[in-house]
């Protein structure tokens, strides 16, 4: 390939399906690279394309298949450096120039703090490199990004490229004794009278050089592999189209998998249960709590309460004794995704309790990080086990195990062939969903009816969350960069911070040593601290979500290109200084709620079951990012005890009389400060804009057959019913906010 040809540094983008063998395409991907040289000029010996490889997985331990994976295929000796220790270890392979490097996305940010500060490096690491030098000048590296939804964090996309700069050429200095410096390092930069120091850099120069290394480099060369590629993803490494849409450089799609026998439909086989509940009062006084607040605890209080946990225990157990154990010549596992680690611990203790005394010879398996506190007990995953949990993987493949039960652990990443059957107790949606149920998907001789249990998400909610994924996955239109100005100018408007203060902070953190800026920061920080704690709560709470979606939106648009305007490149650094040191906004409510209720009744009924269809049309994704000026938070209102559990009843007891009511109260108020709905109607005449407004009406009534099941058939039973109640709630809409909507406060 002539050098020309080869000079293309745009990032590729790959949507690859879970199952489909991704890690043996990125694997033969590095080793194909290694293979490709320029064309050199005339008298000139040719070189490598790539003089390092990097793969990189934004997993902290370093995902062992692709470890794998990489290593399996034929390779001379030293070609291949697994990072499976520490960033010094990273640092001493791109000194060495390895040609293919294994590692994960967070030992970058660390070794570009030794980069910056030598001095900083272990001792033993120093003196290892003191005689190097580490020289990246004129190098050419391609970055393989595995699971890339998950990979593009702003701040450490910025690192892997300011580790790699092509300036970069660093003596690490030895001040042992005993590891006397080189002979031929450079004298010390910092000495005035050394005529070859290089100049001191004010802080607006670093600034101008920060805002270049943010954007593209011309000698980075970027493969993104993903199965689940977010709205950033698409936008940051995706291809752009004639009409302003991103989508993959290369597809692999759901659909094209299951129909070629690479993966299974985790959907044929879906059954969702809906729990039916009570609470009443335990005391005469009749307290009062925010109602919003007070809400979710008193339904996680039911979710995670003894008496819901055996139920679904006993109804997990017998299923899995039933329907999963005979499957797969009887080598059949089953997974329980949980939404805490403390409801996984629970789990564990109901489900063997249940086991032990029906005598039945299945085992359980639990997997967390960490140590959970409760009911007076410590719980650790080895204690609960009775083994390491570096052993569960392997042990759960033997008998008598035959259910993980999981909290976080194993949700993505996993990939075990044998796992027929998935519990779900915990919220899940869009990408999530997609990753977790997908542990599922392996293929396995005689596995061809994975199934679905899940006691907590409807079907409307897993079928939204697959479609984006099934075909071609299309980000509709790019990010509007004018967004950041808008969001400068409301921060700028609550005279939280002034300008000074903005540049007092950066040019210490620009100019100062590490640990001096780190000493000095908070006290310049302060004067803004104080006077955000002087606003109420509504204003604290707007403040803070601006400036969180500023510093995320800047992070990642700076990554498509770079973006010069010095001013946001300071606010972007103030503000994500600031936002560490703020205090919390208002107070949650006392947990002693919890002593003042008991649950009445409970049970789990089965609402359906059968296959998720999915729509076979291309379902875009929309950017997420919103506008500043129309937030309006949800103002907190407390309401006496009694009432909260009676409106709780109403939504979730079995006697439903007047739950319709509040069924769609609640509707009302969600369209009301629907952020979709208010940027149609901000960008669209009221017309237009209501196609949007009844699309996501259809959604929240679908939703009632998790919360209002009469109403829901009901409403299904009649269409000139659901119709009156569209125009009325339309009306509604228009009279709560005049046309505008309002997003709702996060």
């Amino acid at each position: 390939m002539s050098s020309p040809q080869r000079r293309s540094r745009a990032p590729l983008s790959g949507a690859a399906q879970r199952g489909s063998g991704k890690s043996n395409t990125i694997a033969w991907l590095a080793h194909q690279l290694t293979t490709l040289y320029t064309t050199p000029p005339a008298g000139s010996s040719e070189e490598r394309l790539f003089h390092s490889i990097i793969i990189i997985t934004d997993r902290r331990v370093l995902d062992r298949q692709l470890q794998q994976t990489v290593s399996q295929f034929p390779a001379p000796d030293g070609l291949i450096q697994v990072i499976n220790e520490s960033s010094q270890q990273l640092l001493q392979a791109l000194a060495a120039g390895k040609q293919i490097i294994v590692t994960t996305l967070q030992k970058f940010p660390v070794v570009v703090r030794y980069l910056s500060d030598p001095d900083s490096l272990p001792e033993g690491t120093r003196y290892a490199l003191h005689a190097n030098t580490i020289n990246l000048r004129g190098k050419r590296f391609a970055l393989i990004i595995d699971e890339a939804h998950s990979s593009q964090s702003g701040e450490q996309m910025r690192a892997v490229r300011e580790a790699l700069r092509t300036e970069l050429n660093l003596t690490v200095p030895a001040t042992s004794p005993d590891h006397p410096a080189a002979p031929d390092a450079p004298d010390d930069p910092d000495d005035p009278d050394d005529p070859d120091a290089p100049p001191t850099l004010d802080s607006e120069t670093l600034i101008a050089e920060m805002i270049r290394q943010r954007g593209k480099q011309p000698h980075i060369s970027i493969f993104a592999f993903t199965a689940t590629p977010k709205t950033k993803t698409l936008e940051l490494f995706g291809k752009c189209m004639p009409d302003g849409a991103y989508q993959a450089h290369s597809l692999y799609t759901m659909r094209q998998a299951i129909e070629e026998g690479f993966i299974l439909d985790v959907l044929a086989h879906y059954t969702t249960y809906r729990s039916l509940w009570r609470l009443h009062k335990t005391i005469a006084d009749d307290p009062r709590y925010d109602t919003r607040k007070a809400s979710a605890l008193l339904a996680a209080f039911v979710h995670d309460h003894p008496t819901a946990i055996d139920q679904k225990a006993q109804i997990i157990v017998e299923h899995l004794r039933a329907s999963v154990v005979g499957q797969i010549g009887g080598q059949a596992r089953a997974m329980l995704v949980t939404s805490s680690r403390r409801q996984a611990v629970r789990y564990k203790l109901a489900i063997d309790a249940y086991l032990a005394a029906q005598g039945y010879p299945e085992r359980a398996i639990i997997a967390f990080s960490g140590e959970v506190r409760d009911g007076g007990q410590s719980y650790t995953e080895a204690g609960m086990n009775g083994f390491s949990d570096s052993e569960t993987p392997q042990r759960i493949k033997s008998d008598p195990y035959r259910l993980l039960i999981v909290a976080n652990k194993y949700q993505t990443g996993y990939d075990e062939p044998l796992l027929h059957t998935m519990y779900v107790d915990k919220k899940l949606g869009g990408v999530n969903a997609v990753q977790t149920l997908s542990r599922l998907n392996r293929i396995a001789p005689g596995k061809c009816d994975p199934q679905v249990i899940d006691f907590v998400n409807d079907v409307d909610t897993i079928r939204n969350a697959f479609e984006p994924y099934y075909t071609t996955t299309i980000l509709s239109e790019g990010t509007d960069p004018n967004l950041l100005f808008e969001m400068q100018t409301a921060l700028d408007a609550s005279h939280i911070y002034t300008p000074a203060e903005i540049t007092a902070v950066t040019d210490v953190l620009f100019t100062a040593a590490p640990a001096v800026a780190a000493a000095r920061i908070p006290s310049l920080l302060q004067p803004a601290v104080a006077r955000y704690q002087q606003h109420a709560a509504d204003v604290q709470q707007e403040f803070r979500k601006t400036l969180d979606r500023f510093v995320r939106l800047y992070a990642f648009v700076t990554q498509i290109s770079s973006f010069p305007a010095p001013e946001l490149e300071r606010l972007y650094q103030y503000g994500r200084l600031l936002l560490r040191h703020l205090p919390a906004t208002g107070a949650g409510v006392p947990t002693d709620i919890y002593q003042h209720v008991a649950l009445a009744s409970y049970e789990t009924r089965k609402v359906r079951s059968g296959a998720i269809q999915l729509d076979p049309e291309v379902t875009p994704l929309t950017p997420p990012h919103g506008g500043v000026g129309s937030s309006e938070p949800l103002l907190s209102t407390k309401d006496p005890l009694s009432e909260i559990i009676a409106h709780l009843n109403q939504q979730f007891g079995v006697n439903l009389n007047g739950a319709a009511i509040a069924s769609l109260q609640h509707v009302r108020e969600q369209m009301g400060s629907d952020a979709a709905v208010a940027a149609a109607f901000r960008a669209n005449p009221p017309n237009v804009a209501r196609e949007v407004f009844d699309e996501r009406v259809g959604e929240l009534i679908e939703g009632f057959i998790d919360d209002n099941v009469r109403l829901y058939e009901h409403i299904k039973r009649n269409p000139e019913l659901a119709q009156q109640l569209r125009e009325a709630l339309f009306r509604l809409f228009l009279d709560d906010t005049g046309g505008a909507g309002a997003p709702p406060a996060e």
